[in-house]
């Protein structure tokens, strides 16, 4: 499992909507599932106890950082599914007015302009996730916190 990654389809691999819509996604969810069951398969050999504990992550993990990535990757929850077993497509939530807007694949992302407002679909996209913005901005003022603002040299 670790070398052979099969494209999305319905027989192997996190067969969910948000991976089936985006293939880059698709191959983080396969190969984040193909340690856990790695793992799973050392367990086995230790205790059932432990095999049914890494089971449970493996369950958990995987579904959960799949719907986490696309959530981050396009702002929303949201796909849309076009006729066929495994046509799913992404959806981006435009970042200025809040409109969702159907994408044919991921490589339309960077492009994507909203229909409603004229404006980049994903331009924060460009400086981070929001929420690791108000974080690193909020350890920059907790570093500068016990420091004293630097003086200008005194003048003649």
């Amino acid at each position: 499992m670790l070398f052979w990654q099969p494209g999305p389809n319905l027989w192997f691999g996190v067969r969910l909507p948000w991976t089936l819509a985006d293939a880059v996604i698709w191959k983080k969810s396969w190969r984040l599932a193909s340690r856990l069951l790695m793992v799973m398969g050392v367990t086995v050999l230790i205790s059932w106890r432990a095999f049914f504990i890494s089971t449970a992550h493996l369950l958990g993990l995987s579904c959960l950082y799949t719907v986490l990535l696309y959530r981050w990757k396009y702002g929303t929850w949201r796909f849309w599914k076009d006729l066929g077993w495994i046509d799913y497509h992404p959806v981006v939530r435009c970042a200025h007015c809040g409109h969702f807007q159907r994408l044919r694949d991921e490589s339309e992302l960077a492009v994507a302009i909203c229909e409603a407002c004229g404006h980049l679909s994903r331009s924060r996209q460009l400086g981070g996730h929001p929420l690791v913005v108000q974080l690193h901005n909020f350890w920059r003022l907790l570093s500068t916190m016990g420091r004293r603002p630097p003086q200008s040299p005194p003048e003649p």
